[in-house]
Order: C-alpha cells, then structure tokens, then sequence
C-alpha cells in the first residue's frame, strides 16, 4: 500500500510489552513501538509483518488465523497513519483492522460482510490508503466502489462508484493510494486502468490505460507507479502518461501485488513468489530480494502489500 510516509516522527513512544497472541517475539533489538521500517501483509499466514530493512533485521510479527481479537483471514492491504498507527485489510472477515502497533495494542475494528453502510466484500485485491488528514480510504473489490470515512467508528461514511467501465464505474477494484493534494488513485484491475478523482463526488476523472492494474503509490512529486498481473512496473509523470517507463516481465515477477516507494525513492514490490523486491530505480539496478517460500521468520506465503516508513 502503499503511503510515502514522510510525515511520520523518526521514533514513536516505546512499547515495553511482548507479543502474546499468535506473534513471535521481539528478540531482534527491534522496538515495537518504533514505527520505521517495512510493513508486509503475510496474506496466506494471517499476520503482518515488520522489518527494520531488506537485511530483515528486527523481524517482528503480529497475527494468526481466526476471526478474533489478534486474528485475520488472508490479510491484503496495509497503511500506516499520520499518528504511526497501523490499518489492515483483514479480507476473509470483511473488516477493518486498526492496532497502535505491532504489540496489537489498541485493537479495533470496523466492517462486516454486505453492501450497505458499514459493510464490506473484500477479495485479495483491497487495499487501504490513510490520507495526510487521516480520513480512511478502502476499495471494496466486490462492490465494485471505494469507500471513506473519518474515523474507524465509521463517522463520515461515504461511497463512489458502481459496476462497470464508464466515468465512475468499476470493475473488481484493487489498490488505492491517496496523494498529499488528497486527490484519490484506485487500480482499476477488471478495466485495465488506473483512475484518478479529486475527491469521493469523482470530480476530476481521469484514467490512464494500464492492463492488469493490480495496485498503484503515487509520489509526493505526483509521479504514478503502477504494478500488473503481468508482471510489469509502470511509472508515469501525471495522468497524461507522461514519461512513461516500464520494467519487469512475467519472467521476472510472479504476480507482483504491491508497491511503496521509500523517502530515497527507492522501489519496494510485493511479489508473489514469496519476497519483497527493491530496486533503486525504474532501470532495475540495485535489485535486493528478501524472503522465501513458508511460514517462519523470513518466510512468507503470498505477501500482497508493502509499506515503507518513512
């Protein structure tokens, strides 16, 4: 998911409490109230991650399967907020999940199955973007509609979009990533297109073609990246298509599923060959890959977002 998190404090308060539930522990020397680092959606072992750098120093974890207190269902989008807190897509229980930090504390959650208010059908596709105010951004793959509210009582809710391929239609919706001018930047994966809106009445729609749209980070520059099925990176100027770049191929990627782009403006990838992927820049040099096939520290199975912070 995806936020350029450059707003948030270098060091949050520290937490001097263990993981309890279905969570490793903190043996790294890693604080786990320290918010910098990369945050990964294990999504097939129900948990997140966090890691201090692509040496995966610090590994802490934080979930297992189930639909209680400390549990997820194939967890898929990840954000960390303005105040170092941390949102997650929990798909399989159709829900919201907010924690203070990686302790689990302050647990919280918003969202059941449907298609009214305060309801949600998730598929492995959403995703959630925190905006620079702090409002809560999703995409609701299955209603085919994002959704934003102010808080995660769900004050200020209010939906855009229905079915289809027109101006404010979508189809089978998959990454979300909101800019610091709040414009709004949702995949688009069953219309092959990226879509940008000013705001939730659509003002300002505009839609660049790429296939397979899986999940799109926008740059505080405003520069677009956007990952494909197909295994292919883009970055774009603006809306337009300006300057556009392409790297990567089905050889390369399995699925790449997620994106963030690091304050050095490095490229973070979720791919679904079970690591994560960075590289300097849209050349591909400075290639790094971190994580294997399973379930133990260093392990994932189906990672499906990445978030970098600061």
């Amino acid at each position: 998911m995806k936020r350029n998190m450059l707003f948030v404090s270098a060091v949050c308060i520290i937490v001097a409490m263990t993981i309890i539930i279905g969570c490793g522990s903190n043996d790294n020397g890693y604080s786990n109230g320290d918010t910098n680092g990369i945050y990964i959606s294990d999504c097939l072992n129900h948990r997140i991650i966090r890691i201090n750098d692509m040496s995966s120093s610090g590994w802490v974890e934080y979930g297992y399967y189930g639909s209680g207190v400390g549990q997820f269902i194939e967890p898929a989008g990840i954000d960390i907020g303005p105040d170092g807190k941390i949102y997650v897509i929990d798909t399989g229980n159709n829900r919201i999940v907010r924690i203070d930090d990686m302790t689990g504390t302050g647990w919280i959650t918003y969202g059941n199955r449907g298609s009214g208010m305060g309801q949600f059908q998730f598929d492995k596709l959403s995703d959630i973007s925190i905006g620079p105010d702090g409002k809560i951004y999703v995409t609701d793959t299955w209603n085919n509609r994002i959704v934003r509210m102010d808080d995660m009582t769900g004050t200020g809710w209010i939906t855009y979009g229905t079915e289809g391929s027109e101006s404010g239609e979508f189809n089978w919706l998959g990454g979300i990533d909101v800019g610091e001018d709040n414009k709004i930047y949702i995949a688009d994966y069953g219309n092959d297109r990226i879509v940008r809106i000013d705001n939730m009445t659509g003002e300002g729609w505009v839609s660049y073609n790429f296939r397979n749209a899986f999940n799109v980070a926008v740059e505080p520059n405003g520069k677009i990246y956007m990952v494909s099925e197909n295994g292919i990176i883009g970055r774009i100027d603006d809306m337009t298509g300006t300057g556009r770049l392409s790297y990567g191929s089905e050889e390369l990627f399995d699925e790449p599923t997620g994106i963030d782009i690091g304050i050095d403006n490095r490229i973070y990838i979720a791919d679904d060959d079970d690591r994560i992927i960075r590289i300097n820049d849209m050349s591909g040099s400075g290639w790094i890959e971190y994580g294997t096939s399973g379930s133990g520290v260093g392990e994932f199975d189906n990672p499906r977002s990445v978030v970098v912070v600061p």
